[in-house]
């Protein structure tokens, strides 16, 4: 029943940032009400959790691992999108293609800065869990600075805060790169202007095999030498293709998840595909050369 609470809760706060939002501006005003939602709704739930508390400690760790990071990534993406917006600069398309990348950039660098808790967070490792995620367990200066309004009521655990700005931090990359989409970018590259061509594509397998080959690109260099973002190959397979990519990077984070199977399975089958297309053919070969012989 708690749990059943607690997600509509969630379902109404992200409606009422929509609301607040729906004619999106750079006002404080704005800003301020799409916080002051976010906070709302999560203190509704610090009462809820004060005044039943846990069963266990895995319950415990399950809300502080999932549920409370979920609610403040919100708060996260809200005050971060606001101040993008705010000082997007104007000009013409090059200033704020270069502007978004930047921005880009410093997602990344978040990320490089708590680099062993962000692969705990894609990972979905748990031996640390009851370190992380037990509000016993938390110290004196929580990583990323835990937002001091949950900290005094003890609500807060060490890691939560970060994982939500890690959550908040991915959606915000899904915005830049939904505008950078939009963007009219000239692709001057020779060998990618003969790939792309005028003819129309489509593209028949899932999205996440065109961004496993977006990030190969990126990451072989094979492409200007490296000196290109992903963000230009994403919107170039976009374009060839006519395929919408704008969550492309959190299908990346949803790739480096994996347990099972392989990071780079449609790269893998690629390679197979050519392997056994070679063989076959060397086989038939031998087989027309020895009924001549």
């Amino acid at each position: 029943m708690r749990d059943q609470k607690i997600q509509q809760i969630y379902q109404q706060m992200i409606i009422d940032v929509a609301l607040i939002n729906e004619q999106m501006d750079t006002s404080t005003l704005s800003l301020e009400k799409s916080l002051g939602c976010t906070v709302d709704a999560l203190e509704k739930v610090r009462q809820m959790i004060e005044s039943d508390g846990f069963k266990d400690d895995d319950e415990e760790i399950y809300f502080f691992k999932h549920i409370k990071p979920k609610f403040q990534s919100w708060y996260v993406y809200t005050k971060e999108l606001h101040y993008l917006i705010v000082a997007t600069p104007s000009g013409p398309t090059e200033i704020l293609k270069q502007y978004y990348m930047n921005e880009i950039n410093i997602i990344h660098r978040y990320f490089s800065r708590y680099a062993f808790a962000y692969q705990y967070y894609l990972s979905s490792e748990s031996a640390k869990d009851s370190e992380y995620f037990l509000r016993r367990r938390i110290t004196a200066f929580p990583q990323g600075n835990e937002y001091l309004h949950f900290r005094k009521n003890n609500f807060s655990t060490e890691m939560d805060y970060l994982f939500a700005k890690f959550m908040g931090l991915e959606m915000l990359a899904d915005y830049i790169n939904s505008k950078l989409k939009i963007m009219t970018i000239e692709l001057e590259d020779a060998i990618v202007e003969r790939i792309s061509g005028n003819r129309a594509r489509s593209w028949i397998g899932d999205k996440v095999e065109l961004v496993e080959l977006a990030y190969g690109f990126f990451y072989s260099k094979r492409i200007n030498g490296g000196d290109i973002e992903i963000s230009e190959i994403i919107q170039w397979l976009e374009t060839s293709f006519n395929i919408d990519l704008s969550q492309a990077y959190r299908i990346f984070t949803d790739i480096k998840r994996r347990k099972r199977t392989s990071f780079t399975k449609f790269l893998d089958e690629m390679g197979e595909c050519v392997r056994s297309q070679i063989t076959s053919s060397f086989m038939k070969k031998s087989s027309a050369i020895k009924r001549v012989l």
